[in-house]
């Protein structure tokens, strides 16, 4: 619950209706392009290029457009602002609780959890651009994390599902780098556990 509550501490604007753009050209082009791909794709029409900007620009192609993704229909049905509010309580609080979620598997106690949670939801990427994808992208890492902590122990494939999530976010660029990290935590993790085993060994050798 406290979660929902925090990202009135970064946006205390949520309660009025004024959410300050932190990168207003990135976000602006961001909010056309999904509004303009879903405009397109209900028209019936397949949304592969926009000659309304510029000398044209791509649309389906860029990633940014997201047609899959909530943050694309929520810009089109209710207009930029209603979406980066939606989208800035969103991915704060899932910042937030992922971040909570992923330190309670691992052991932490809650409180630690929790100020890893908040520390997490202070990371500026998330707010340099709600409506650009790599809000949405970073937003998920702690899921995919948590995912990953769920195959160790059940041996489902529960990192796949983390994985997709993160390419799904709509910054494949963020997403590799994310990826990448779940790589490294995988394998660092593996060895840790081989530590482990390896340490519990030789102690029972030396008891005999």
């Amino acid at each position: 619950m406290l979660f929902l509550l925090t990202p009135l501490a970064f946006y205390p604007g949520l309660l009025f209706g004024d959410l300050p753009l932190l990168h207003p050209w990135e976000s602006g082009y961001s909010e056309w392009l999904r509004s303009e791909t879903v405009e397109q794709f209900l028209a019936g029409q397949a949304p592969l290029w926009s000659s309304a900007r510029l000398a044209g620009v791509p649309l389906v192609e860029d990633p940014r457009s997201a047609l899959g993704s909530p943050q694309s229909w929520l810009t089109w049905a209710f207009g930029a602002e209603v979406a980066r509010g939606v989208c800035a309580w969103l991915f704060t609080g899932l910042m937030g609780a992922g971040t909570w979620l992923w330190g309670r598997s691992l052991g932490w106690r809650s409180g630690s959890a929790l100020v890893a949670g908040i520390l997490a939801q202070a990371n500026p990427v998330l707010h340099l651009g709600l409506l650009d994808g790599a809000a949405a992208t970073l937003a998920l890492l702690p899921w995919a994390l948590l995912a990953l902590e769920r195959t160790r122990s059940t041996g489902r494939p529960w990192a796949a599902l983390g994985v997709t999530a993160l390419l799904w976010g709509g910054d494949p660029g963020l997403g590799v780098c994310c990826v990448l990290v779940l790589i490294g935590w995988w394998l660092w993790r593996g060895a840790q556990a081989r530590e482990l085993v390896l340490s519990f060994s030789a102690d029972s050798c030396r008891r005999r």
